[in-house]
């Protein structure tokens, strides 16, 4: 299988799942992710947001949130965001 494929696998498997911070906050539902075009790699993760805000978090034109793939970690049940790093987004 190649990168691509299993990548959109990866993908199916956590559509739909919770995302929440790693001090316990939740973030949203992920709903989308943004991929690099050549290497199929993820970039970004977008999310229905929870009630409540997530600081330094941007949002889309849709109102969903958009996650660096690279703070992200998987969880048992969700992924996780570091918040650690997430604090240090600008």
């Amino acid at each position: 299988m190649n990168y691509i494929a299993m990548t959109l696998k990866r993908l199916k498997k956590v559509s739909g799942k919770s995302i929440a911070t790693s001090d316990g906050r939740i973030v949203g539902r992920i709903v989308d992710f943004i991929t690099d075009e050549g290497t199929g790699s993820i970039m970004e993760i977008l999310a229905v947001p929870a009630p409540g805000k997530i600081e330094n978090l941007k949002k889309d034109m849709e109102g969903r949130y958009i996650i660096p793939y690279s703070i992200v970690r998987p969880g048992q049940d969700f992924l996780v965001v570091d918040a650690e790093k997430l604090r240090r987004l600008k």
